[in-house]
């Protein structure tokens, strides 16, 4: 292999792993959006029910109207920081980005098969270089965990038991936020009846 072979290689090879990442970050900002608008959904539909019951004054206590006054402002700044994380748009963003890097991927694949001059070949390839940097520079990068996910799922390498946990409890983590979230509201009617037991 010559060394412009070499060179090319390595671009091939940094636009490959590049474009891998942003896909696993992109499909977790999408799977983070979808989720996040469940929970939205879900938590006004809650504290839409809790307050039409307590629409009734014998369903209603001066704290149980307090309570549903903070869960709506609760509910309100989460709705307001997840618009604000911008989960859907970064998703996008992302995913132009990797479709982009296949573009290139290609085209220098191509070029690594051209028959014509070195010189020609090498303004190319410049050219291809300086779009890479480019889409890296106007995209945010991928985390940590997508790279380490991108290196188990193309099997790179072995991880290390490091690197595994943090797979594994990242994925944990985020279960057991969601399931907690659902099952949270859950019991909102057995602590409002109690409440309403108790201030008889």
């Amino acid at each position: 292999m010559t060394k412009q072979d070499k060179i090319y290689t390595r671009l091939l090879d940094n636009i490959w792993i590049t474009r891998k990442c942003r896909i696993q970050t992109s499909e977790r900002l999408e799977s983070t959006d979808f989720w996040a608008q469940v929970l939205i959904n879900y938590y006004t539909l809650i504290v839409l029910v809790a307050s039409i019951w307590t629409i009734s004054p014998e369903n209603s206590t001066p704290f149980i109207s307090f309570v549903l006054v903070i869960a709506s402002l609760f509910l309100f700044a989460s709705t307001l920081f997840v618009s604000s994380r911008d989960f859907k748009s970064r998703a996008k963003d992302l995913k132009n980005c990797y479709l982009k890097m296949e573009g290139l991927y290609r085209e220098l694949q191509i070029i690594q098969e051209d028959p014509n001059t070195k010189e020609i070949n090498l303004a190319q390839f410049k050219d291809i270089s300086n779009k890479y940097d480019d889409l890296l520079s106007n995209v945010e990068n991928h985390s940590k965990y997508d790279y380490l996910i991108f290196i188990k799922e193309q099997k790179i390498r072995e991880l290390s038991l490091s690197e595994n946990q943090r797979i594994f409890w990242y994925r944990v983590r985020i279960r057991i936020v969601i399931i907690g979230l659902f099952i949270l509201p859950l019991l909102i009617p057995s602590i409002l009846i109690f409440l309403k037991g108790e201030s008889v």
